[in-house]
C-alpha cells in the first residue's frame, strides 16, 4: 500500500510538473495556475511520508538512523550548490526546468518499483485500526519543539548561508552522527540533539569567533541528532500500519509550529 501511494503521489506530481510551464503556452489559461501549483504541492505531500515510513520498513531498526543520515547528506548538499545551481537553471528556461524534475521524479519512481519487483515482498501484519491519541499528542509535542529550536536558531545561520564549504562540511557530518545515533536509543539521540541546541544558543550570543564557529557545529550536530532521532521514534511508538500517519503528523506538527513562530516574530519585530 504504501509503495502504491508512493508511485501515485511521483505520477501525479510529475504530470503538474509538466501542465504547469505549458500555461506559458496557453495565457488564457494562466487564472488555473494557482490551482496547478496548490494541486503539485498536495500530490508532492503524499509520497513524503509514505516514503520515511517504507524506510522504517526495510531499514533494519539498528541502522535507521544511518540510513536517515543520508538523506540529510543528499539534502546538505543539494542546499550548499544551491546558490550556483540557482542562476543556471534559471538560465534554462522554464519549460526545460521543469521537464527535468518531472522525468528525474518518473526515474525515481521507476527505479524504487525495480527495487521492489526483484526483492522479496514486505509482509506488511495486519492489525485493526485504533486511534491512538497519547502517540499523536506526543508527536505534536515533538514537532513544536524541533520547530521552536530550529527557528530560534535560523537568524544565526544566516552569516553561513552563502558559504558552499561550511555547508558541505557541515551535511558530512550527518554521516558520523547517524554512526554515533544507531548505538543509542531514540529518546537519547532526541536529548543529546536538543542539548547541542541549547550549547550552541549560548555560544551564538558571546561575542567571540572561535565560540559562534564552535556553536556553529553544535547546532548542526543537535540538527542531526534530532532528526536521526525524531524519525526512528514516531516510527516506534506507531504501530506499522499507521506509521505514515506518524510521519504525516511530525512534519504537519513541525511545518505548523514554523508557521506560527514566523508569524509571531515577524509581529514581534514590526
Amino acid at each position: 500500500m504504501l509503495l502504491f501511494i508512493i508511485i501515485l503521489g511521483i505520477i501525479l506530481s510529475s504530470l503538474l510538473l509538466i501542465a504547469l510551464p505549458s500555461l506559458i503556452f496557453f495565457p488564457e489559461f494562466k487564472i488555473l495556475l494557482p490551482i496547478l501549483a496548490i494541486t503539485w504541492a498536495f500530490s508532492m505531500s503524499i509520497f513524503r511520508s509514505p516514503v520515511i515510513a517504507l524506510l522504517g520498513e526495510i531499514a533494519v531498526s539498528s541502522q535507521l538512523p544511518q540510513a536517515i543520515s543520508i538523506l540529510t547528506v543528499v539534502t546538505g548538499i543539494l542546499t550548499a550548490f544551491k546558490g550556483i545551481l540557482t542562476p543556471i537553471f534559471l538560465n534554462l528556461g522554464a519549460v526545460f526546468c521543469f521537464s527535468l524534475a518531472s522525468f528525474t521524479l518518473l526515474a525515481s519512481g521507476f527505479y524504487l518499483r525495480l527495487l521492489f519487483t526483484s526483492s522479496p515482498t514486505i509482509n506488511y501484519h495486519k492489525s485493526s485500526f485504533n486511534f491512538p491519541f497519547s502517540s499523536i499528542v506526543k508527536i505534536i509535542i515533538l514537532g513544536f519543539t524541533v520547530a521552536i529550536n530550529i527557528r530560534i536558531l535560523f537568524p544565526y545561520f544566516q552569516s553561513y548561508s552563502d558559504s558552499t564549504i561550511i555547508l558541505i562540511i557541515l551535511a558530512m557530518m550527518a554521516l558520523p552522527v547517524g554512526k554515533i545515533a544507531t548505538f543509542m536509543s531514540e529518546k537519547k539521540a532526541l536529548a543529546i540533539g536538543l542539548f547541542c541546541y541549547i550549547l550552541s544558543l549560548l555560544c551564538f550570543n558571546i561575542p567571540i569567533f572561535l565560540l559562534k564557529t564552535l556553536g556553529l557545529f553544535l547546532a548542526f550536530f543537535g540538527f542531526n541528532f534530532l532528526v536521526n532521532g525524531t524519525i526512528p521514534y514516531v516510527l516506534s511508538i506507531f504501530p506499522h500500519n499507521q506509521s505514515g500517519l506518524g510521519i504525516g503528523i511530525y512534519f504537519g506538527s513541525f511545518s505548523f509550529g514554523m508557521a506560527i513562530l514566523d508569524t509571531f516574530i515577524r509581529q514581534f519585530n514590526n
